[in-house]
């Protein structure tokens, strides 16, 4: 996403799970889990959210350079 601004959108659902109960479930491979789904999820926000000031400000710059021509005619 960040080298490429002309993604329109992003859908994703990032994530991985486990198939075990809670009592049956490895704590160490559960922690892992938690930890790969919130920093997957993180970071794609962040990314997303930099592509979406970029492009702000690409139409804000835009505009205002529009109006600057319109003033100076």
């Amino acid at each position: 996403m960040r080298n490429n601004p002309d993604t329109p959108v992003l859908v994703t659902t990032p994530g991985a799970g486990s198939v075990a109960s809670v009592l049956q479930a490895n704590v160490d491979t559960m922690e892992a889990l938690i930890n790969l789904n919130i920093t997957a999820l993180t970071r794609l926000t962040y990314a997303a959210a930099q592509l979406a000031e970029a492009l702000f400000d690409r139409a804000h710059q835009d505009d205002l350079r529009g109006r600057f021509e319109l003033a100076a005619r």
